[in-house]
């Protein structure tokens, strides 16, 4: 018996789909919402951010695969942070972008 890893996603992409992704990648766009505009599922645009990763068409960017909106959500928090001017939260740690937990994925 063989196992085929991910049978049910579709792999093949147009070739102007995958401009528009590099397009879509370079502006910072999250892979969440490249998936939307593609009409295509997260993973199946995940495999070709690595894909085209490897190939060198695309660059490390701030931000990883969430791209512009994780910075944006942490903006966010500080700023909604409702005692932060008081220093409640003097002992808080402040996350740089490579080092937030669980965010390894984030290389791309």
């Amino acid at each position: 018996m063989i196992y085929i890893a991910c049978e049910d996603m579709d792999f093949v992409w147009k070739e102007y789909q995958v401009t528009l992704f590099e397009e879509m990648w370079a502006r910072g766009m999250p892979l969440t919402e490249i998936a939307k505009k593609l009409r295509r599922s997260v993973d199946e645009v995940f495999v070709l951010a690595l894909d085209r990763a490897r190939a060198g068409a695309i660059q490390k960017r701030k931000g990883g695969i969430f791209g512009h909106a994780i910075e944006e959500r942490m903006m966010e928090s500080e700023t909604n942070h409702p005692s932060r001017a008081d220093g409640c939260c003097k002992n808080d740690r402040t996350w740089e972008m490579g080092e937030i937990p669980g965010a390894e994925i984030s290389r791309l």
